[in-house]
């Protein structure tokens, strides 16, 4: 099936998404990162896969202690394609991140698919897929 061709608000507004799904996460902010997600969320693909809201907050809350708030996440490339309707969406993007503490330092770069769905809140996170590229 070919994708719905992509509106120019729906882009954008899932673009802002996935940049507050970068800044959140870098600035420790658990429940702003939370609310960026429908439902209970998925991220897969760095260890087990981490399933729902509780899960997920500790992952930032976790990683910023660890990081000291000097990781840093730059997404770039994104392409997106709506899903089964103007309601679903998949996103692909690159992920490059860095440690910013002695100097800085490239952690790893991660090619990452967003699933998504349009809910009464905007667009929110489905389930994500990171495939670390070493």
């Amino acid at each position: 099936m070919q994708p719905y061709p992509v509106k120019a608000e729906d882009f954008i507004a899932i673009q802002d998404l996935l940049a507050r799904y970068c800044w959140l996460f870098d600035e420790g902010d658990a429940d702003g990162y939370a609310s960026l997600w429908s439902g209970e969320g998925e991220l897969t693909g760095f260890g087990e896969p981490i399933r729902g809201i509780s899960a997920l907050r500790r992952v930032v809350e976790g990683s910023y202690a660890e990081s000291k708030g000097k990781l840093r996440h730059v997404l770039t490339n994104v392409a997106v394609n709506y899903g089964d309707d103007q309601d679903s969406a998949t996103a692909k993007g690159y992920n490059v991140v860095t440690r910013w503490d002695g100097g800085g330092k490239l952690v790893f770069n991660v090619k990452e698919t967003f699933e998504l769905a349009r809910t009464d809140a905007g667009w929110r996170l489905k389930r994500v897929h990171l495939d670390i590229m070493q």
